[in-house]
């Protein structure tokens, strides 16, 4: 799950007024779009998500350095049962045996968390009894230029299935904000896959 918190406003604006300040002379909309591999003004434009995945998925969110990250603290928060089988993958889902089986194993494996927790130990102890599997939610920000290469990353065939419909998500909140450039952005991401 992926919602956008925040962003620039007028990103299209800023970005034209920013190539304009670039070659000291105004930038007309499509002169912008033949300098949209210039990628260092796209820094000046940033936006802030609210994401909800699984760990596994977090560790590859975290991977994009540049950006700014703040998660929530399985040491001081307790997870929830459902967040344990928060994300079921494709390939199980596709087999409602096999998918009631994973919800069982996952809520077998917060039992064994809430017996430590119930015996006295601390989450950050009893954590370790959490799977990777648990949704953790987290705020992220990154600059255009991050959001272009990070969407060239995780929307690629090759990307995991959960952080490709996270991708696709961000894609669209971001596209919606500067429908102006939507197909020459679409064309920037392409480029950098292959």
């Amino acid at each position: 799950m992926i919602k956008l918190i925040t962003h620039t406003q007028n990103p299209e604006q800023i970005l034209q007024d920013s190539y304009s300040k670039c070659y000291q002379q105004p930038i007309n909309f499509e002169k912008m779009i033949q300098f949209l591999k210039h990628e260092s003004v796209l820094e000046h434009i940033v936006y802030t998500f609210d994401v909800k995945c699984s760990r596994i998925t977090h560790l590859q969110w975290v991977r994009h350095r540049i950006a700014s990250y703040t998660s929530q603290s399985h040491r001081y928060t307790e997870p929830l049962e459902e967040d344990l089988y928060y994300f079921i993958p494709l390939a199980v889902r596709n087999n409602p045996t096999d998918t009631i089986e994973w919800i069982d194993d996952m809520i077998a494996q917060y039992k064994v968390y809430k017996k430590w927790r119930k015996k006295g130990y601390k989450k950050e102890d009893a954590r370790y009894h959490i799977t990777d599997s648990c949704a953790i939610n987290f705020q992220v920000t990154m600059n255009l230029r991050s959001i272009i290469n990070f969407l060239a990353l995780r929307t690629d065939k090759h990307a995991q299935e959960e952080i490709m419909g996270e991708a696709i998500g961000m894609e669209g909140l971001v596209m919606d904000t500067m429908p102006n450039l939507k197909k020459h952005f679409e064309k920037l991401i392409e480029s950098k896959q292959d």
